[in-house]
C-alpha cells in the first residue's frame, strides 16, 4: 500500500494514470519499437495481452466508470541517465506511446478528500497495487 499526501490549489483538475502499457525506443523487446506506428501498435498489443483493471473511490464513493482506456500517439521524453523508469543506464531521451487507464477529476471543493485506487493487470502474477491519496484542496 502506497500513501501520498498532496496539496492542490482550488479550481484545478486532477489527472490519475491507472494501469497502462508503454512501449518506447528505450525499452527492451517486447516493449520496444522505433517508428510512431510501431510504438502505438506495440502499446496496444501489450495492453491486449495483459489488460489492466482500475477501481477508484473518492471520499468513500466508487467512481463509475473509474476512468477511460485511451492511447497516446508517440511522444518524446527525457529522463536521468541512472535510476530511471526503464532501469536503462545511459539513454536519456527517447520516444514512447502508452495504452491504458486515465482518469480526470473535476476541481474538488476546498478541504480534505481521500482518493483510493486499486490497479492490477489481468493475467499477471503480481498482487494489485493500492494507493491512497490524502488530498488537501486550498
Amino acid at each position: 500500500m502506497i500513501t501520498r499526501n498532496c496539496s492542490i490549489p482550488a479550481g484545478r483538475y486532477i489527472m490519475i494514470a491507472g494501469p497502462s502499457t508503454d512501449c518506447s525506443t528505450v525499452n527492451k523487446p517486447p516493449y520496444y519499437a522505433k517508428t510512431t506506428a510501431g510504438l502505438v501498435r506495440c502499446a496496444r498489443r501489450g495492453w491486449r495481452k495483459t489488460p489492466g483493471e482500475l477501481r477508484l473511490t473518492l471520499d468513500g464513493l466508487a467512481l463509475q466508470p473509474p476512468g477511460y482506456v485511451l492511447r497516446t500517439t508517440a511522444f518524446r521524453f527525457q529522463m536521468p541517465a541512472h535510476n530511471n523508469e526503464f532501469f536503462a543506464p545511459g539513454p536519456t531521451a527517447g520516444r514512447e506511446a502508452d495504452y491504458g487507464y486515465a482518469t480526470i477529476l473535476p476541481p474538488l471543493s476546498p478541504g480534505s478528500h481521500t482518493l483510493m485506487g486499486v490497479g492490477r493487470y489481468k493475467n499477471y502474477p503480481y498482487p494489485p497495487e493500492k494507493v491512497t491519496y490524502h488530498l488537501t484542496v486550498r
